[in-house]
């Protein structure tokens, strides 16, 4: 185990029952530790399943560290390569459990399909995060019209599946959170 500095901020409302908790201790990085256990919080009541799309990098791949921080169980959905698995090896490092699916987010064949992955590899999806968006940077009069259309169908389309795909699991158990996430 490793100290924490005490001025660290308590957990709102601390276990059930009980007042705020400043944990003295943190379970090593990886081995599936997770802060609210230490205190009081049991990780089968707390842990969440959550997808982010658009996970290898930028703002999805930290969103996706921040829930396994809290040691939830993170589907991490983009289209692959050495960024996702990076992805996932940061979220086991936090104390979370990865999944990775590759998955184009233009695709809502792609999307529905990694959902059904993540809910029978982790269980219910509890938050599902829209992340993935593409960008073109050049002069407006320099970019083609497919790269508009690429850019059209990650960045709305996806969150368009993304939100399909969750509210589809999500609706019948009447709970459930979907997150968009923009730039402009």
């Amino acid at each position: 185990t490793e100290q924490i500095d005490s001025r660290q901020e308590a957990l709102p409302g601390g276990p059930p029952g009980g007042s705020p908790c400043v944990p003295a201790f943190r379970v090593e990085a990886g081995a599936r530790g997770f802060r609210a256990q230490e205190c009081g919080y049991s990780p089968a009541t707390m842990s969440k399943v959550v997808v982010v799309t658009g996970a290898s990098a930028g703002v999805g791949r930290a969103a996706a560290s921040a829930f396994a921080e809290r040691g939830d169980r993170v589907g991490l959905v983009a289209r692959g390569g050495d960024s996702l698995q990076g992805a996932a090896n940061e979220v086991a490092e936090a104390g979370g459990e990865p999944l990775v699916v590759a998955a184009d987010v233009a695709d809502p064949q792609q999307v529905d399909d990694a959902a059904t992955t993540i809910e029978a590899e982790l269980g219910e999806i509890d938050v599902w995060v829209n992340n993935a968006m593409a960008t073109v940077f050049a002069p407006f009069a320099e970019i083609e019209p497919d790269e508009f259309e690429r850019a059209t169908r990650v960045t709305y389309l996806g969150v368009v599946w993304g939100t399909r795909a969750a509210l589809r699991r999500m609706g019948p158990r009447d709970r459930g959170v979907v997150v968009q996430v923009g730039s402009a």
